[in-house]
């Protein structure tokens, strides 16, 4: 984090997801110094839900955290078995479709 400093490159990192609050509770990496100043380079982000609020998973932190963005996505939950065969079906018209071209 210190070499990023000196390189002035910013480094994104993700509040993470243990429905802690960082504030009371450090993770690693952690944007604070042991001497409880923060590295200047780093932003912390949480996740919100697709409504803009904080998602259950998220850690949050009113010092530890800088800023949330969406970290709901859709595609993220689990298939169903018509979810699927809706995909394979989708794949087999184009597959055949570009063996006709």
């Amino acid at each position: 984090m210190r070499y990023a400093l000196r390189k002035d490159v910013l480094l994104v990192m993700a509040a993470g997801n243990n429905s802690l609050n960082i504030d009371s509770i450090p993770i690693y990496p952690s944007a604070e110094k042991r001497a409880g100043k923060r590295f200047g380079n780093m932003v912390v982000v949480g996740a919100t839900d697709r409504r803009g609020r904080i998602c259950r998973f998220s850690n949050y932190g009113s010092r530890a955290v800088d800023l949330f963005a969406p970290g709901w996505i859709s595609s993220q939950r689990p298939l169903t078995e018509s979810m699927v065969k809706v995909r394979a079906r989708a794949y087999r018209l184009r597959w055949l479709r570009e063996l006709r071209d």
